[in-house]
């Protein structure tokens, strides 16, 4: 009897164990349920079904061809009007990296194959393959530090940093909309 009660408790802690571990690496039940995440809608924007925001299907750095700084990044914002919309903002470090709603996601790798001034490397981001190839390593947020850092999010590590808003190395920015506000 208590064998069995053992190995009972043994398969239910492996079971939360699998359930946890698929949740923290972003797969998420609607992977087994066959609906995915994010959805194209074939305007330059993609719906997240987990948060409802629609985020742009490629970001400044796609769209440019170069990398932004900070202020720059929020301008090029406010500019957009893809997918017909003009309510884009920059999202907040949670907005893109917070789970369950944030688009980085640790078992997604996108090849950006951007080449960045001389390297000849491909870096991979934490992002779902529907959204466009070729986008930028670093992407801004709306969060400030005083006068002169804010937030970005590195999409290949899902690391949060805090950088001078006047730098542009591989650094771009990418919109999202709320429509349901």
């Amino acid at each position: 009897m208590k064998l069995l009660a053992i190995k009972r408790k043994l398969v239910v802690g492996l079971f939360y164990l699998v359930v946890l571990t698929l949740i923290d690496w972003g797969i998420g039940m609607s992977s087994f349920a066959g609906a995915p995440r994010f959805k194209d809608n074939g305007d330059g924007t993609i719906t997240d079904s987990k948060s409802g925001f629609q985020w742009t299907k490629e970001d400044s750095w796609n769209q440019t061809g170069k990398c932004m700084n900070w202020t720059d990044a929020m301008t090029y914002v406010k500019s957009l009007k893809t997918g017909g919309h003009s309510d884009w903002k920059v999202p907040t470090l949670d907005d893109i990296s917070k789970w369950p709603n944030g688009i980085v996601e640790r078992s997604k790798t996108n090849k950006i194959g951007t080449i960045f001034r001389d390297w000849k490397e491909e870096y991979t981001l934490n992002l779902d393959t529907i959204f466009a190839e070729g986008a930028a390593y670093w992407v801004w947020s709306s969060e400030v530090d005083g006068e002169t850092r804010a937030g970005a999010i590195d999409m290949r590590t899902g690391h949060i940093l805090n950088l001078e808003k006047k730098m542009c190395f591989a650094l771009g920015v990418r919109a999202f909309r709320n429509p349901g506000k």
